[in-house]
């Protein structure tokens, strides 16, 4: 007795067998679903059978009316595809009518004719649950809402915390400055101190006070010193205060991180800073306390500190000009503004993110290999 056997190549895709079997596979895995002359399901996969909430065996049970209240022949989409054997393109629909129920459920479909030996036998029709995308445009449309009214309350503040500018005062067409703005806005929320560097004429203050506008400190003041105007046997005493009697001429005077309460101090040009000055400003970021020139009680700190500075903070800290432990202190955040003449290139070159660069560099150095 002599036995034969039959090798079948399973990778002949040739086969109509596999081609069969790959087209069901592929067919069940798209939103699809096809109804025959009478608008009886003949095609239907699982997605579609979960779409309509029946089990996908018994959808040939089923006609395309018992999900759907035609009031007329004309609104049979699937009749009328088979009848014209035109297709519908790209069609939307925002529900789905189960009886007197309406259940809200977005969607975008296509409905085709199949034609076989001339005539067409069947329409389908392919769908895409439009719920994630829907769900996409409404946390676009919410945030962007909010984003709004937190533009308008900027404007309010500006009434009361002793700043002109919001982010609605920066204008700029390059791609550059539109990043610098959400980058900007970011760092806003995240309540931090933050560094911003820029050449001279930039806007430094300008997003400085947008920052504050925009954060959750708004309300609160914000307090600006220009470190390079003031000369330096001065600058201690305007930044934390004096009291009677500590040098020939004081008085008692609240110093300017006192008076920013709770809202933000900001220090322009800190590259101006003295070292002598940039250590004391250091010991008042660590301990989160100042105490006044002449006085001998501690007061809390509670601002939010952003400076700024028109040079390169890795040039001047391997110049000895910064102070490596100040600048970890002042630049969680790091800002950097390109030049207003609607260019990205500048001193500090190209990227607005350059600044997060030169920190990582420093930290790095700072840790060691």
């Amino acid at each position: 007795m002599q036995s034969i056997c039959y090798l079948e190549n399973l990778t002949d895709f040739r086969n109509p067998k596999i081609q069969l079997q790959c087209y069901r596979e592929i067919v069940d895995k798209l939103d699809v679903l096809g109804t025959n002359t009478e608008g009886r399901f003949v095609i239907g996969s699982q997605m579609a059978a979960d779409y309509y909430g029946i089990p996908q065996q018994e959808m040939c049970k089923h006609y395309l009316s018992d999900f759907y209240d035609y009031f007329s022949e004309d609104q049979k989409e699937h009749k009328r595809v088979i009848e014209t054997g035109k297709a519908i393109i790209n069609q939307y629909v925002n529900r789905k009518e189960t009886g007197k129920n309406f259940i809200y459920h977005p969607l975008l479909y296509s409905t085709y004719p199949f034609q076989y030996r001339g005539s067409n036998i069947l329409a389908y029709t392919i769908m895409y649950d439009d719920r994630k995308l829907q769900s996409l445009l409404q946390e676009i449309t919410e945030l962007r809402r909010c984003m709004h009214l937190r533009d308008l309350q900027d404007e309010k503040n500006k009434e009361k915390n002793n700043t002109s500018y919001s982010f609605l005062n920066i204008m700029g067409k390059s791609q550059a400055i539109k990043n610098a703005v959400r980058e900007a806005q970011i760092m806003a929320v995240l309540d931090q101190n933050v560094l911003i560097i820029g050449e001279t004429g930039t806007g430094k203050e300008m997003f400085a006070q947008s920052i504050h506008n925009y954060g959750q400190r708004g309300k609160e003041p914000f307090i600006p010193i220009n470190c390079a105007a003031i000369p330096e046997n001065l600058l201690e005493s305007i930044l934390f205060g004096t009291v009677r009697g500590a040098y020939t001429g004081s008085v008692e005077s609240a110093g300017l991180f006192q008076t920013a309460k709770h809202g933000t101090i900001f220090l322009d040009e800190l590259n101006s800073m003295p070292i002598q000055m940039q250590t004391k400003l250091l010991r008042v970021l660590q301990e989160r306390k100042a105490m006044r020139v002449g006085g001998h009680g501690m007061y809390p700190i509670d601002c939010r500190i952003i400076s700024a500075m028109n040079e390169d903070p890795q040039i001047l800290i391997q110049d000895g000009r910064l102070r490596n432990d100040l600048f970890y202190r002042i630049a969680p955040l790091s800002l950097y503004i390109p030049p207003s003449a609607g260019t990205s290139r500048g001193y500090f070159g190209t990227e607005s993110l350059l600044c997060g660069k030169i920190q990582q560099a420093l930290l790095q150095r700072h840790k060691g290999p």
